[in-house]
């Protein structure tokens, strides 16, 4: 996969997708309390969560609120809605460029926590995760790393 910097406003008029290997049937540190962010299995749709195996939703998602402006005034961080569970930070948040995809950003974090007793989502958190955007800057460094020859 590609990576591109994209502005504000083409990353919320993208379609952004999301795909990871998320850790299915997830706990907290103690075993045996469920973390919300699991993927699980979904009775519903038929869907079996299969540990370390690619997992996504097809259907594109959305993004807004974008956060911690560099000196550029780029922001380092956006939220968003993509499909996302327990094992899957690092994973791309990717659009299509070109028809090639390229990644935009990285999937870092839920905001509303992983348990129940954390703050729960709500009907407001359309888009309740965050990822750590391709910057400029963390363009910059990683054309230099791939380059690099010791």
């Amino acid at each position: 996969m590609g990576y591109a910097t994209l502005t504000d406003s083409s990353i919320q008029n993208s379609l952004i997708f999301n795909r990871g290997y998320p850790w299915c049937n997830a706990t907290l540190a103690d075993g045996i309390t469920a973390r919300i962010d699991d993927v699980g299995d979904d009775p519903n749709s038929g869907l079996t969560c299969n540990d370390r195996h690619l997992w996504g939703d097809p259907t594109a998602c959305t993004t807004s609120n974008f956060h911690d402006r560099d000196a550029q005034n780029w922001a380092r961080r956006f939220d968003h809605s993509c499909d996302a569970s327990a094992g899957q930070s690092g994973s791309p948040l990717y659009s299509y460029i070109n028809t090639a995809p390229a990644v935009i950003g990285v999937h870092t974090f839920s905001k509303c926590g992983k348990t129940a007793t954390d703050i729960s989502c709500t009907a407001n958190d359309i888009q309740p995760l965050r990822a750590t955007r391709l910057t400029p800057e963390y363009r910059d460094w990683i054309s230099y790393f791939r380059n690099w020859k010791p």
